[in-house]
């Protein structure tokens, strides 16, 4: 018997494959197309553009869900990784709004999944404000995940598209929290691996004021264990654009490939761009190679308006040796904190002049010197008659002699 219900818009199917319907329409979707060619051969040639599919979601149960997972109340997707996706969900029992990471089923391969997880619990267990805090760590539907805290505000590469480079203060602040944040995990044996403008969250408060700085996505973090050490030999692991050479040339790594990393990233905030960039694979291969074999930029020379010490700390940060570079994130934050210190006390500049202002900043005192000093030899002059003629007139011309001898 010919199915005798409309058929779904286009619309309707996709939402159906991304499992975006409310459990009873998609049940009615799915028996008209059980029983209606037309839809069945949309459904397998739609020239419709892809939508993700996620089956390991548990059908909507209301208006606005895209579904259900361990629990959780899942509205939207918030991102795409290259090891899990993050949804905007909600935990009915507390009420309270967190962001759900999900490992891409692809990779549930047994090595990854335990890697995942030990992970996972070792950032849960990360006792600082400047980390994401994680409100759970399991498994469901064989996919490990964790339900993370959600945060408002901005990442800082949203705010460095925006804006393009910070004030120096600014700059040294955020740097300064994150690497708060990078002794912690270092302390607990963590390394990051991704620091970047992405990675470094600007959280705020409800009214939108500047509250924190928070570390995200430890998801290519390696432990530092003696049985397991940082080798991953062969394998480029990170963001090409903040990755240190010990890194890119995939040798084993120390809290100090982060800090080179950081280094990236504060010099991306004040020169605005990044040490070495690429975008198509020719030039990211080229420009590993020169992380690998070159030299970092001269700092000096890219921003000669940075005060001398704030420059040599960013370009000892992007030394090619790891001993070269600060000895820890702990050392790191104490001499960001000198720095704040001394510019506190100093107003020395913190964004380049405008062309010219240098000179004329440096010649105007020097014309006031001098306008002033003439005045000053004119009044002398001056006086200087005025008195020599009252005297005159006082004692006549003999005066003078007359003092002298008695």
């Amino acid at each position: 018997m010919p199915n005798q219900t409309p058929c779904p818009a286009p619309e309707t199917l996709q939402d159906l494959l991304a499992n975006r319907l409310p459990a009873a329409t998609a049940d009615e979707v799915r028996r008209h197309i059980a029983g209606c060619p037309q839809c069945q051969r949309l459904v397998q040639r739609s020239t419709a553009p892809a939508v993700p599919s996620y089956p390991y979601l548990e059908p909507p149960r209301g208006p606005g869900e895209m579904g259900w997972f361990a629990g959780y109340r899942v509205r939207r997707v918030l991102g795409e990784g290259g090891m899990a996706t993050v949804f905007e969900a909600e935990d009915p029992a507390l009420g309270r709004e967190i962001a759900l990471k999900v490992m891409r089923p692809e990779l549930r391969e047994e090595a990854t999944r335990q890697r995942f997880l030990q992970e996972a619990r070792l950032l849960a267990a990360l006792p600082d404000e400047h980390v994401v805090h994680v409100y759970q760590v399991s498994e469901a539907e064989g996919l490990p995940f964790l339900a993370l805290e959600r945060l408002k505000g901005q990442a800082l590469a949203a705010r460095l598209r925006r804006d393009r480079t910070l004030p120096l203060a600014e700059a040294l602040a955020i740097t300064r929290e994150a690497a708060e944040g990078l002794d912690v995990a270092h302390a607990s044996g963590l390394v990051h691996r991704d620091v970047k403008p992405d990675n470094i969250w600007l959280e705020a408060t409800a009214g939108g004021a500047f509250r924190r700085v928070k570390l995200l996505d430890f998801g290519v973090a390696r432990v530092m264990q003696a049985e397991a050490r940082l080798t991953m030999t062969g394998q480029v692991v990170g963001t090409p654009q903040y990755m240190s050479p010990e890194q890119a040339a995939g040798k084993e790594v120390d809290g100090r490939a982060d800090l080179y990393s950081l280094g990236c990233v504060l010099f991306r905030c004040l020169v605005g761009r990044a040490p070495f960039e690429g975008s198509t694979r020719e030039e990211t291969m080229a420009f590993l190679a020169a992380v690998v074999k070159g030299d970092a930029p001269s700092v000096v020379e890219e921003a000669p308006h940075l005060p001398g010490p704030v420059a040599a700390l960013v370009q000892q940060l992007l030394a090619k040796s790891p001993a070269e570079r600060p000895a820890d994130a702990a050392a790191l934050v104490q001499r960001l904190r000198q720095l704040e210190a001394e510019l506190g006390r100093s107003p020395a500049p913190v964004a380049a002049a405008a062309p010219g202002a240098k000179a004329r900043s440096m010649r105007r005192p020097a014309v006031v010197g001098i306008i002033l000093g003439a005045v000053a030899v004119l009044a002398a002059l001056v006086l200087g008659a005025v008195v020599g003629y009252q005297r005159l007139t006082e004692k006549g011309p003999e005066g003078d002699a007359t003092e002298e001898r008695q």
